[in-house]
């Protein structure tokens, strides 16, 4: 005989609201990258303003992120330099320059869903930040007790977003 393990509860599908500053091109590729996989193999509906669908079924683009934010059970905010920056700016009342360029209209969309979350606890509570490969920087203003290496420590981000313990990690592949 062979003795069948009881088959784990099917993992609820959990909201997230994906906040990053657009770097460079490689780093908006790498933050899409993560979205579909999040979407394809983690039971996960991620909101990302870059790829919405929806965003214009709403009268502004803030009315869909605060949307998006209040529906959803974790913020991951992804630190980078450029979000670093966006966020020294807004703190110090200084405009931001990338080379020649001014804000864009994403940078805006960026700083307004900070600002957001700098005054709403519960959208606070929500939030984790990642960092992929050795771009970590301080996390100095959207602090988290939960900061994650992508992809290093991708495991233990799925942990935390399903709330499941090292134990559950077993049963789940």
């Amino acid at each position: 005989w062979v003795e069948l393990k009881p088959n784990p509860a099917e993992l609820s599908t959990k909201n997230l609201y994906i906040m990053s500053a657009d770097d460079h091109c490689d780093h908006v590729t790498v933050v899409e990258c993560l979205v579909d996989y999040l979407e394809l193999h983690c039971h996960c509906r991620v909101a990302y303003s870059h790829r919405s669908k929806d965003i214009h079924n709403f009268d502004f683009p803030y009315s869909w992120f605060l949307n998006r934010v209040t529906n959803s059970d974790h913020i991951i905010f992804v630190n980078s330099l450029r979000a670093q920056k966006l966020l020294e700016a807004l703190l110090e009342l200084n405009l931001y320059k990338a080379g020649d360029k001014m804000l864009r209209p994403e940078d805006e969309q960026f700083l307004n869903c900070v600002k957001y979350i700098f005054t709403d606890g519960l959208s606070r509570d929500k939030v984790i930040n990642i960092y992929f490969g050795n771009t970590h920087t301080q996390f100095k203003y959207l602090k988290s007790p939960f900061t994650f290496q992508i992809p290093n420590s991708l495991p233990e981000f799925l942990l935390k977003i399903h709330a499941l313990t090292n134990k559950d990690k077993t049963l789940y592949n």
